[in-house]
């Protein structure tokens, strides 16, 4: 008995010394992305600066690594628009708006991945093609970030994350103080610390499979550039994704006419239109589109299954959308 728990407690001893030289990465979570010094395209700093980071599960599965979108040619000529994990991307963009006499300034940042799996196992009701995340920062006239939305590009899974720095006259009414459930998952409700550049970043936990954001939190930008699974994305701006360049030219992420005008490209969701399209009145339902005026973008980037709520929750019109979930900025 006495070796027995000799050797446990060896064992334990050796445990614990290896924990303490190993890396500091979440359980659970096998790659992070961090910016890639220098790699801003958009020719404003501030974007690259409050750029968030992003860990992610299961990297060696080809459809959870966030990617680049990509253009192929196939030997018919037909052009196939694709992610491609083998290098991740951010795509951002600054819009500036107005609520009464107040100036705001969204710091908006989509990324992609190859697909949400439908597959013995892993399979989700949003299973498909060129799916995508958008994370946006609000930020007021004294440069404090104030909230922090996030949803995927399809328009389904929003969230709020408030900060600190919120009047607390905008909050919705019954606002929790600490967690939040959203659509089964745990997140902050109000965020604290958040800042413009104090040496941290926002960093945003995703889920392997769904892409769904589980967690976010505030780290060093030192701790993540220690972790030795850490990844390098680049920087450009949105308007990239409408000019994506292969060798005979290039071709946009988006349909630009047609009545699919604004959806991404060979992007399909058949399990919600199957389930849901009949009730939402949407043949298209799910699938992953451009954020924007919808006189521009072509389409229109609803948050609600609401039919009847389209363009009060069109996250194109910012101002109106925060009204319509109860936002008062």
């Amino acid at each position: 008995m006495y070796r027995s728990f000799l050797s446990l407690f060896l064992l334990c001893i050796l445990a614990v010394s290896l924990t303490a030289c190993a890396p500091a990465t979440p359980p659970g979570y096998f790659n992070s992305y961090l910016l890639q010094e220098g790699s801003d395209e958009s020719g404003q700093n501030r974007l690259e600066t409050l750029t968030p980071s992003f860990f992610l599960q299961e990297p060696s599965k080809s459809y959870n690594p966030i990617g680049t979108p990509r253009v192929r040619l196939h030997a018919d000529g037909t052009e196939e628009v694709y992610v491609d994990g083998s290098r991740g991307a951010v795509y951002a963009a600054i819009q500036n708006f107005q609520i009464t006499d107040t100036v705001y300034q969204n710091f908006i940042y989509r990324i992609h991945f190859e697909k949400v799996p439908f597959l013995p196992g892993d399979y989700h009701l949003t299973a498909g093609k060129n799916v995508g995340l958008l994370v946006i920062f609000t930020v007021n006239d004294k440069d404090e970030i104030v909230l922090i939305t996030t949803v995927h590009t399809c328009g389904c899974y929003l969230a709020f994350i408030a900060t600190d720095k919120l009047k607390k006259s905008a909050f919705p009414r019954d606002w929790p103080e600490k967690r939040q459930i959203v659509f089964g998952k745990n997140l902050p409700a109000i965020l604290e610390g958040a800042s413009m550049d104090d040496g941290r970043r926002l960093v945003f936990l995703i889920e392997k499979g769904s892409h769904r954001v589980i967690d976010v939190s505030l780290q060093p930008v030192a701790k993540l550039q220690a972790y030795h699974n850490r990844q390098t994305m680049d920087i450009f701006p949105m308007e990239k994704l409408w000019h994506l360049a292969h060798e005979d030219g290039e071709v946009s992420f988006f349909e630009k006419e047609g009545i699919r005008k604004g959806l991404v490209r060979n992007s399909s969701k058949p399990l919600e239109r199957l389930f849901m399209s009949w009730w939402a009145f949407d043949w298209y339902i799910g699938e992953d589109k451009a954020l924007g005026d919808k006189n521009e973008t072509g389409t229109v980037f609803y948050t609600s299954l609401k039919f009847w709520r389209r363009a009060e929750s069109d996250m194109g019109d910012f101002p109106r959308f925060l009204r319509y979930w109860g936002w008062n900025l």
